[in-house]
């Protein structure tokens, strides 16, 4: 699991192994603004012991301070290629955070009752939610930050086809 602790001028990225061996994978991060500039990125090879969490990498953000309500810090561990863990990071708190009114592109697929949504967006959506119109769905994620230049798969089922019209979505920003 990784984890971010943020003071007001650094942030610590932690990765906490609670299995009884040793973990090898990839950790990247990028601070990033909410457009998808990205300011600081790097991939580090890294080796987590078992059963521990461990101090990963120091970030000195002062030079960002002024920039604090409009970027963020995103994490991912992947190891043998796959997502184990993702964070992100925000420096101001939610109210605070200048964000811009997302543009979603979907691909909706079906087979036999179960669908697939992939979302991409031009900006950051924080706290982004899914609703179909008339219908009540359980989503396999709901109320996740989609990042541009990332795209989220989503599945659900359904008792009928869902057309992209009948689908709702929505952020954070959506409710200011």
């Amino acid at each position: 699991m990784v984890s971010i602790e943020e003071t007001k001028t650094s942030a610590k990225i932690y990765i906490t192994n609670d299995k009884l061996t040793e973990v090898t994978g990839e950790l990247r991060y990028e601070l990033r603004d909410f457009n998808n500039t990205v300011y600081l990125k790097e991939t580090m090879e890294t080796v987590v012991n078992p059963q521990s969490a461990q101090l990963v990498k120091e970030l000195d953000l002062q030079s960002f301070q002024k920039q604090f309500k409009e970027v963020f810090l995103y994490v991912e561990f992947i190891s043998e290629g796959q997502l184990l863990s993702e964070n992100t990071c925000f420096f101001a708190p939610d109210k605070h955070l200048l964000l811009n009114t997302p543009t979603y592109s979907c691909e909706l697929s079906t087979l036999e009752d179960i669908s697939c949504l992939t979302l991409k967006t031009d900006t950051l959506a924080k706290f982004v939610e899914i609703k179909v119109k008339d219908e009540d769905v359980v989503f396999s994620d709901n109320y996740f930050h989609l990042i541009p230049g990332y795209e989220k798969t989503i599945c659900f089922k359904s008792k009928q086809k869902i057309d992209k019209d009948k689908l709702v979505i929505r952020s954070l920003v959506d409710s200011f």
